[in-house]
């Protein structure tokens, strides 16, 4: 599969990470787009994978953190356009 990474998390883990357009889109973006966050943080979108609960969920990688790796909010497993992301 060639739309499959693997990457790090922020708390250190290693995760696999879907970064094609059929996986991306239901999110409401694509791998590679600059995005701001709700609270105003801008990310660089990364692809999909599972959250800490189990669902899938699209990770991002913030611009300008400290802490490194790649995130995803809260437990979205939806098009996170419609909730107050956008690309910028």
């Amino acid at each position: 599969m060639e739309n499959i990474i693997e990457t790090k998390t922020t708390d250190g883990r290693i995760i696999r990470l879907d970064t094609s357009d059929e996986a991306c889109k239901k999110f409401g973006f694509s791998h590679g787009d600059k995005v701001k966050t709700i609270s105003e943080l801008e990310a660089i979108i990364i692809g999909v994978g599972p959250s800490n609960e189990g669902d899938d969920v699209l990770w991002y990688n913030l611009l300008r953190s400290k802490s490194g790796g790649v995130c995803y909010y809260g437990h979205e497993n939806r098009n996170l356009a419609e909730i107050g992301f956008r690309k910028i």
